[in-house]
């Protein structure tokens, strides 16, 4: 068989995929409980880096990196709860203020990281090492190649796993989800229950943005564990497009961000393998061109929540219920 080819059939490559995967499955995550709720956070670029930020530097203070996610998490929350006072209450414009976050998170992260004790050192910040073979040689029904695939996945890939049932499971079967759907749908209908609606997008704007936090502390803590400012690489605005493509349904959301992880797991491979052939470098812009792509193919056929980037002003009808 090729041997271009041959790599698909790699038990290690799929987990490699899941593993890329995991930083922008967080941010999709966040970005969907966001966007249920009516509030599209276009920080979540900034949001990223300060998560990756927070989750390199908090491992040199505390010997856990479990603190840099709870850390990544709270900075994350920060500017999410800034992003909904000023979009909610205040009514201002979402995109501005999210764009404003993200150049300020952004600019915050590349100055403060030099200033950091410890932040230059040369040991990289201690991270998430994958799952210990011997322990899962104890589960039954675990075979060489689901053995060799669980044991290449951090416990940040597990988590990003329990997340999306939870988030899915939030979102459709309790009272929580339905009263943040219909803060998307129809914000007036859950007024009239006596329900405050900038509580309720406070609240998404404040959760999603946490899950943007770790998917950026997932690039420090699970992947190269060096920080740079433009390590983000647009993976956060990838994190908006992914959500549109897949219409706003974690159901789709999962596979079209397992694909984007198969892709750079991909030209990874082909180039620890292959290192002579040039063109491999153009493979990292092919989830971006494909997701510019489908969205234009696919544009007329998206359905958004449809007070999404609307802001909520109480009507006579909400004042008088």
């Amino acid at each position: 068989m090729n041997p271009v080819l041959a790599i698909l059939q790699q038990p290690g490559f799929w987990a490699g995929a899941l593993v890329m995967a995991t930083p922008l499955l967080f941010g999709v995550l966040g970005t969907v409980v966001c966007e249920r709720g009516g509030v599209r956070n276009y920080g979540i670029e900034g949001i990223f880096i300060a998560g990756a930020l927070a989750g390199f530097v908090t491992p040199f203070f505390y010997p856990s990196p479990w603190m840099g996610i709870v850390i990544a998490a709270a900075v994350g929350l920060a500017f999410g709860l800034v992003h909904g006072v000023l979009t909610g209450p205040f009514g201002l414009s979402q995109p501005l203020i999210g764009i404003a976050i993200t150049l300020i998170a952004a600019n915050l992260s590349a100055v403060a990281f030099p200033l950091l004790p410890k932040a230059g050192a040369p040991a990289a910040a201690a991270g998430f090492a994958p799952i210990d073979p011997n322990l899962l040689e104890k589960l039954p029904y675990v075979g060489l190649g689901l053995g060799q695939f669980l044991t290449r996945l951090t416990p940040l890939t597990y988590l990003a796993v329990i997340a999306l049932i939870i988030v899915g499971y939030v979102l459709r079967r309790t009272p929580l989800g339905v009263a943040l759907r219909a803060c998307g749908d129809n914000p007036s209908a859950l007024a009239a229950q006596g329900r405050s609606v900038h509580a309720m997008r406070l609240g998404a704007d404040a959760a999603g943005a946490a899950l943007m936090g770790v998917g950026g502390a997932c690039l420090t803590l699970a992947g190269s564990r060096i920080f740079s400012a433009d390590m983000v690489n647009g993976r956060g605005w990838l994190c908006l497009a992914l959500v549109i493509c897949a219409r706003w349904r974690l159901s789709v959301a999962f596979p079209v961000t397992l694909l984007v992880g198969a892709i750079d797991a991909y030209q990874v491979e082909l180039r620890h393998q292959f290192v002579e052939i040039s063109w491999f470098n153009l493979l990292p812009i092919v989830p971006y061109v494909l997701v510019i792509l489908a969205c234009a193919l696919f544009a007329r056929r998206h359905y958004p929540p449809p007070a999404l980037l609307v802001p909520y002003r109480k009507s006579s009808r909400d004042r008088g219920s």
